[in-house]
């Protein structure tokens, strides 16, 4: 029997802390949003409609590389200030690559 991997995740809308434990090794890494707050306040200039897309794309991408990391685990923690792990959650939900997935907020 293999052993258990978790992942606990740290995030809110600008990055995710992602801690792998895997026996007694622990691996870190660091998944950084490219939607910044200045994006933001530049993409109001060009209007809203055009910031809700460029926000979207940006944060697919961000819930993207976090799915990568969660493939490798079997037990997964999300946690943070915001609600950003929630939304990462409806995002995995309706992915089959995930039923198998044990989660917890």
């Amino acid at each position: 029997m293999k052993p258990t991997i978790y992942l606990g995740i740290w995030m809110d809308h600008s990055s995710a802390n992602c801690m792998l434990i895997n026996g007694v090794k622990l691996h870190s890494t660091l998944v950084l949003s490219e939607f910044t707050h200045q994006m933001r306040t530049e993409s109001y200039t060009h209007g809203e409609k055009s910031m809700h897309n460029k926000e979207q794309q940006m944060t697919s991408k961000f819930f993207k590389e976090i799915s990568e990391i969660i493939l490798k685990a079997d037990k997964i923690l999300l946690f943070g200030p915001t609600d950003a792990k929630q939304e990462l959650w409806n995002h995995l939900r309706d992915d089959h690559h995930f039923d198998e997935k044990k989660f917890a907020t």
